[in-house]
């Protein structure tokens, strides 16, 4: 199977990503988890896990930009890319987010670009 990650998937997407490393508290169900964030935009995030994932499995998801804005995001598996042995990928949409989290979500997306 091809990766899911083709151009056609990249000029679907809303808002523009910026790359992260950053730690995020998953909570899927009733278990609790850290995963690591490697993408982020005002609509989701590309997440790193160690956990089986399921399209359209729910989750809540919580982080710190590296600018100090705290996000808590529920969200959905939108789509999952080719599983490595140890860890697997899944693009999240932010499905409840709130407007300040949106906004500082774009003013970290913003600037990031901006210093390119």
């Amino acid at each position: 199977m091809a990766s899911m990650k083709s151009s056609h998937n990249i000029q679907r997407r809303r808002f523009p990503r910026q790359r992260i490393e950053a730690q995020v508290g998953v909570l899927k169900q009733s278990s609790f988890m850290i995963e690591k964030a490697l993408e982020v935009s005002e609509g989701g995030m590309l997440l790193q896990s160690s956990q089986k994932m399921e399209i359209g499995q729910q989750l809540e998801v919580r982080f710190f930009l590296p600018n100090g804005a705290f996000v808590c995001a529920q969200s959905e598996v939108a789509y999952l890319l080719k599983p490595e042995p140890h860890y697997a990928f899944a693009g999240l949409r932010f499905t409840e987010v709130s407007h300040e989290v949106q906004v500082s979500i774009r003013c970290f997306v913003q600037k990031s670009h901006s210093e390119i």
